[in-house]
């Protein structure tokens, strides 16, 4: 396994997400590599890496992490997680493959109405593709997962990290979509693992605002319900209705600071404020 801190070439995926901007900024500041970033297209080739770079920078920008140099060490890549290889000729997945030492795998679909087959090409078909890039090369995954994975706990205390349920159980206690998906990716993940290839998976729960500049999700659920519940002056009382939320830059942190732990045996690791006694929401 390769630790960020001594890998020379660091895939990203999901750049241009929420958390994924956060990821970008803290590989920056904490490691000396140069980051690829991944920036989805629908038929990608080589004329869209100014378009990417245009999206990379506004996102920066709109989370408040923009500042002049970043793109000396980034580098952009237009590719589509559906589509096989990224989209990418084999010539130049195998080079990409060649040049990395760690890829950490943020980039996913986010709905929670769509169903299994809408999310699938991009959830698990792109997970499947950046292990085939990693197989190449012998590359470190850091899988960036969900506790979504999980339905909410019995006890109220959450799960353990090694807990998952088996195949049979998924349509009924992983009702959305994008867990559903998301628990295939972990599967495809852990088969990896099982042959060989180093990888760990990272969970994150519900994920909030810096907790130091308040940069939020504008996209995101309970950020949309809050704003909401203010705009009326009126909230959701739905009785035992509890919610975990982590700071964006805790999460991103604690990414970061495991990808260097190398020496851990673990392979799943819970990333909440509260460890792993937070309450699990599907």
């Amino acid at each position: 396994m390769c630790a960020l801190k001594d890998a020379k070439t660091v895939l990203l995926t999901g750049a241009t997400g929420f958390l994924g901007a956060f990821l970008l900024n803290d590989l920056l500041e904490s490691t000396s590599a140069h980051i690829i970033c991944l920036v989805r297209f629908t038929d990608p080739s080589d004329d869209d890496v100014p378009a990417g770079i245009a999206r990379l920078r506004r996102n920066l920008i709109d989370m408040g992490l923009w500042r002049d140099g970043i793109m000396e060490r980034v580098e952009i890549m237009p590719g589509n997680l559906s589509r096989k290889r990224f989209g990418l000729s084999p010539d130049a997945f195998e080079a990409m493959a060649k040049r990395v030492q760690v890829i950490v795998h943020c980039a996913a679909t986010v709905n929670l109405v769509y169903p299994y087959a809408a999310l699938r090409g991009a959830n698990v078909g792109g997970t499947r593709e950046v292990l085939r890039m990693a197989c190449l090369g012998g590359a470190t995954v850091q899988y960036v997962s969900t506790n979504g994975v999980l339905p909410p706990s019995p006890s109220g205390f959450g799960w353990p990290e090694d807990a998952m349920i088996y195949v049979d159980s998924v349509p009924d206690k992983i009702p959305d979509g994008y867990g559903q998906t998301k628990w295939v990716a972990e599967q495809l993940v852990y088969e990896a693992g099982r042959r060989g290839l180093p990888v760990r998976i990272l969970r994150a729960g519900t994920i909030s605002g810096h907790s130091a500049t308040g940069s939020a999700n504008a996209w995101d659920l309970l950020t949309a319900l809050f704003v909401e519940s203010i705009h009326l002056g009126y909230y959701p009382d739905v009785e035992g209705w509890r919610a975990e939320m982590t700071p964006v830059d805790f999460v991103s942190k604690a990414i970061v600071h495991l990808s260097d732990q190398t020496h851990a045996k673990q392979l799943v690791f819970h990333l909440g404020a509260q460890g792993h006694k937070r309450e699990q929401f599907a």
